[in-house]
């Protein structure tokens, strides 16, 4: 039986998560941790696990007044890492995740995030993370992740992995113009919100936070490409690359926006998947090419690329499945829930 990790180890990742608004290496900008760990409480990281809860601020919401998200993902993410650095005494970075979401929270909700290491191969840990509304234990999202204790390396520069096809069958109907020239204005000013209903006036600090100076050079019916330089604002705990939090959210905007480009809806996020393949370093240019390319009922995919501009390096890939109808709660009566 292995002997139990340093009592350092915990202290170390506790004060990770509740530190997580500290100042980068006295450069006087916070780390974009700061950002979706707005008020948290730390109160378990021991041993391979790290609970936490938050309230839901405005800053975190869509423009519905819920939580975000990508707010959601990168408050995932960063938990994970933590749960890790508790048994392991490292932050890792993250290889690969996915994420799927059953209910929303809303503004000022109290949330609650149990993040677990559930296995380990070499470099590698496996990590889960549940998300739940702690007054009623409501499921709000599930997250698994790999992480890993160095950076996964890109392709060779001429090489282009990965492209998106799109299906010829499977592709979206056709769509007005206007579509794409609403999802560009948003792209590059989030305060035009696409959204429905602007009653609460949210959404618009997170989602400028994650997409800085976005410039949209394609907008049609299904397709969206754009680039920006990474920000200090959008960095690691480091402030030497994009952190992959930040990735995941901008991802999950893009796919709004061009799923929105193809019929008009709003929709809601279901499942994202992530697959990480380079860091984008701080100061870097890139470029995200997102399509619609597949449609089920109310469900619409949409698969995001994203690369350094000058190289065509992949960055990552990001895939997800959305919805013009929200995801329903759980039942509070004849429905266990799991723990993981």
């Amino acid at each position: 039986m292995a002997p139990p990790p340093p009592p350092w180890m915990a202290e170390a990742a506790r004060r990770w998560l509740e530190e997580a608004g500290a100042t980068v290496d006295g450069s006087g900008h916070r780390a974009f941790n700061a950002l979706p760990l707005t008020g948290v409480r730390v109160s378990l990281a021991d041993g391979g696990r790290a609970v936490c809860s938050l309230r839901v601020p405005a800053e975190l919401t869509d423009a519905e007044g819920r939580w975000h998200p990508g707010a959601i993902a990168a408050a995932a993410d960063d938990v994970c890492a933590a749960a890790i650095m508790s048994v392991e005494g490292i932050i890792k970075v993250s290889v690969h995740y996915d994420i799927s979401y059953f209910s929303p929270a809303n503004l000022h909700e109290e949330v609650e995030l149990d993040g677990r290491v559930v296995e380990q191969k070499g470099k590698l840990t496996a990590v889960t993370v549940e998300i739940r509304k702690k007054d009623s234990g409501e499921l709000v999202a599930i997250g698994r992740q790999w992480m890993s204790a160095t950076r996964p390396k890109g392709p060779r520069h001429n090489q282009r992995p990965c492209s998106i096809a799109m299906d010829n069958d499977k592709s979206p109907s056709p769509s007005s113009p206007a579509l794409a020239a609403a999802a560009r204005r948003w792209l590059e000013n989030p305060c035009d919100s696409l959204a429905r209903s602007r009653e609460h006036a949210a959404g618009d600090a997170f989602n400028a936070a994650v997409m800085p100076g976005f410039r949209v050079s394609i907008a049609e019916p299904g397709r969206l490409v754009c680039t920006f330089r990474v920000l200090a604002t959008v960095t690691d705990a480091g402030g030497r690359f994009w952190h992959a939090g930040a990735v995941a959210a901008a991802v999950d905007n893009m796919c709004s926006a061009v799923v929105y480009t193809a019929g008009g809806v709003h929709v809601f996020t279901v499942n994202q998947a992530m697959s990480f393949f380079s860091p984008a370093p701080l100061g870097e240019e890139v470029e995200m090419d997102g399509r619609v390319v597949q449609r089920k009922g109310k469900m619409t995919a949409a698969v995001v690329e994203v690369r350094r501009k000058e190289s065509g390096e992949l960055v990552a890939v990001g895939r997800q499945w959305m919805t013009s109808t929200k995801a329903r709660p759980e039942k509070k009566n004849g429905e266990s829930r799991s723990k993981l």
